[in-house]
């Protein structure tokens, strides 16, 4: 019955969810992904969770994202998270490039984007009223990685790749994990990883976060002069965090919808499938993506991904129609999450989060 959706649960959250069924007010995180146009295909889910679940929600929600994972959590922590969220979706869909975009095309394209749908009182809402406490990642940059010169930048990540496949940790030397937290939070997801740094969300700086965090190398620019950041230059916090699988000091589920059944931990791992993130890592996750049989039922049998713009380069109604009929056939996600959550089935569908990816 539930075929369109694909649910795994950590040992933490499917025993919660064992024990009294999957409440709104047990979930206590929402993760966002880095993925780009991946993310059109959690269009119905998310327009669901907020437009339903989270409507009425008194309870502080911690909202940790990176690249498109933290576009999508500012909308999400606007006064109308379902709403502001069509706005974002719908602005992310008239990009337009008249030829090969450069760096500074992109960057200022995503500048465009953003001021669509986050406004001065947009962020004062965000930081001070919101129930959703937003936390973003952004990679500092050091050495040849801070360079927006594509033969240096290019450069940069020959040492970064041997790093990585020694120690994910030995990469936060050229890439470092910064942290932009809420200040109202109890929790900031202080675990995720470390080491870390960690600077506070203020009016001043938001913007340059979310840009800085969604900053894909030798696509976007890099984003300096983050006010109250360390001097440097920002990056895609998918660099470190690709998939964030953080582990919250307090407990509760974390909600992680996602594009796909894989966790890659880093953005350099996506070619490493025995890199995995740890079990503990996974224990409070309850992580929703598209079933294999959903996916195979999209036009080109796929969800959209960043490949889209150079297949369809010059021809974006052809490109605008596929990506509108996934967001269509995505709300066939949402009923089905929240028909297994509302009737208390969800425990009847859901796997082991360890075995994700396998």
């Amino acid at each position: 019955m539930f075929s369109n959706i694909s649910v795994y649960a950590g040992k933490r959250a499917r025993r919660i969810i064992l024990e009294r069924g999957l409440r709104e007010d047990d979930i206590a995180g929402l993760i966002g992904a880095s993925g780009g146009p991946k993310f059109l295909v959690l269009a119905g889910l998310d327009r669901y969770i907020f437009s339903n679940w989270f409507k009425k929600r008194r309870e502080p929600l911690d909202i940790l994202g990176s690249s498109i994972g933290a576009w999508r959590g500012a909308a999400f922590a606007c006064e109308d998270p379902a709403a502001k969220h069509e706005l974002f979706v719908n602005a992310y869909l008239s990009q337009h490039y008249d030829k090969k975009p450069s760096a500074a095309d992109v960057t200022a394209e995503s500048i465009r984007i953003m001021d669509m749908y986050i406004q001065a009182p947009d962020v004062d809402y965000i930081l001070n009223r919101s129930k959703m406490r937003l936390h973003i990642i952004s990679a500092r940059c050091s050495g040849l990685s801070a360079s927006d010169n594509n033969a240096l930048l290019t450069a940069s990540f020959a040492p970064a790749v041997l790093l990585n496949l020694a120690s994910r940790n030995a990469l936060l030397g050229i890439f470092g994990r910064t942290m932009f937290y809420d200040t109202r939070s109890s929790s900031n997801f202080r675990s995720i990883a470390a080491p870390q740094s960690r600077v506070a969300l203020t009016a001043e700086n938001i913007r340059g976060a979310i840009l800085s965090s969604g900053s894909i190398p030798l696509v976007m620019e890099g984003i300096s002069s983050i006010p109250g950041a360390p001097e440097g230059t920002y990056r895609d916090g998918g660099l470190t965090d690709y998939h964030p699988v953080p582990v919250r000091e307090h407990g509760g589920i974390l909600l992680y919808p996602h594009f796909t059944e894989r966790i890659v931990p880093g953005w350099l791992d996506k070619g490493l499938p025995w890199r995995k993130p740890s079990r503990d890592s996974l224990a409070d996750i309850l992580l929703i993506a598209p079933s294999k049989k959903f996916i195979q039922s999209l036009p080109y049998g796929k969800i959209p991904d960043r490949t889209d713009f150079k297949k369809f380069e010059g021809n974006d109604s052809e490109r605008l129609r596929y990506w509108n009929e996934v967001i269509k056939k995505s709300s066939v996600m949402g009923e089905e999450f929240m028909e297994a959550a509302a009737g208390n089935r969800i425990k009847e569908i859901m796997m082991d989060a360890e075995t994700l990816g396998n």
